[in-house]
C-alpha cells in the first residue's frame, strides 16, 4: 500500500455502537492487511468507552452525530482529558448538521454515511498524522469565527454558555449540560452581561442568536461528495501520544492497515 507511514504501534480505530452499521463493511475492506492498526466497536458508558480509547497508544474515535453527548462540551472534554491521545471524528447522517460547532469543541473531523471505504482509510492516516479531515472553506468558516471569539475576548466556557443561552436554556439546565455548578453559570453570565453589554437576558439570547448565526449555515456549494473529493487536510497541534494500560471494551477484528512502503 503506498501511503504515508503509520504512527507507533498499538492504535485503535473505534467505532462507537452509534456507527455499528460500517462495521462490517470496513472489516471487509481491510481484512487483507495485516498492520498495526486494530478495528473496534465499543459503547457503553463514558468511563468504558475512555478505557478502549486508553487501551491503545494512540486511537480514533467515530461516533455518530445522533449520540447526545456530542456537542456537550462537558463529556467531550472529560472523554479527551481521560484519553489524550484519541482523535475525535463525528459520522454526520445529514451535511447540514452543526459541522463548526464539532470541530470548536476539539473533533478532528466529519465524515459522512456514503463515503467509500477507501476514503475512510485515508481519513484514518491522516488523523493519525495528526491532520483535520474537513473542508477547507469550513476551515475557513472556523478560523474566521475564532478571531472574531478573540477579538470579543470571549474564553471557551462563556462561548459554551453564549450558546445554550441562544438556545433558550435557563441557568440550571445550562449548568446540568456542562457538569457545572449554578453559581459558575452565574459567573460566567456575569461577564457575558459585561462584555457584550446586555442589559437584560433578553438582550443576551439575541445577541448570542445573532453572533453565533452565521456559524451554523451550510456553506455555499458543500455536498456530501465533499468527503470523498473535496476534502482537504491540514496541519494540526492537538494532544501528544502517550501510553495506557486500561482494560479494552467492545468487538475487535483482525488489524487492519499494513505497514506502508512510502
Amino acid at each position: 500500500m503506498s501511503s504515508r507511514p503509520l504512527p507507533q504501534s498499538g492504535t485503535g480505530f473505534i467505532l462507537h455502537d452509534s456507527v455499528s452499521v460500517e462495521f462490517d463493511r470496513l472489516e471487509a475492506h481491510f481484512m487483507h492487511d495485516k498492520g498495526e492498526v486494530d478495528l473496534v466497536q465499543a459503547g457503553g458508558s463514558f468511563e468504558q468507552l475512555a478505557s478502549c480509547c486508553s487501551y491503545f497508544n494512540a486511537s480514533v474515535l467515530v461516533v455518530g452525530s445522533q449520540v447526545p453527548w456530542t456537542l456537550d462540551g462537558g463529556p467531550v472534554g472529560w472523554l479527551l482529558r481521560e484519553s489524550p491521545s484519541t482523535r475525535l471524528i463525528v459520522y454526520l447522517a445529514d451535511a447540514d448538521e452543526r459541522i463548526e460547532e464539532f470541530l470548536l469543541l476539539g473533533y478532528y473531523g466529519i465524515i459522512l454515511p456514503e463515503t467509500p471505504a477507501p476514503a475512510w482509510e485515508k481519513m484514518l492516516r491522516c488523523v493519525l498524522q495528526d491532520e483535520m479531515w474537513v473542508d477547507r472553506r469550513i476551515l475557513t468558516r472556523v478560523f474566521r469565527h475564532a478571531i472574531a471569539t478573540r477579538a470579543c475576548e470571549f474564553t471557551r466556557r462563556e462561548l459554551e454558555v453564549l450558546g445554550l443561552v441562544a438556545d433558550g436554556m435557563r441557568n440550571l439546565a445550562i449548568a446540568d449540560r456542562l457538569f457545572v455548578t449554578p453559581e459558575t453559570i452565574r459567573f460566567h453570565l456575569r461577564h457575558l452581561y459585561r462584555k457584550t453589554r446586555a442589559g437584560s437576558r433578553l438582550e443576551l439570547m439575541k445577541f448570542a442568536s445573532g453572533y453565533l448565526k452565521s456559524f451554523r449555515r451550510r456553506p455555499r456549494g458543500f455536498s456530501s461528495g465533499a468527503t470523498t473529493n473535496g476534502f482537504e487536510v491540514m496541519p494540526n497541534s492537538g494532544p501528544g501520544n502517550s501510553e495506557h494500560n486500561s482494560a479494552m471494551n467492545g468487538r475487535q477484528s483482525r488489524p487492519l492497515l499494513g505497514q506502508s512502503q512510502g
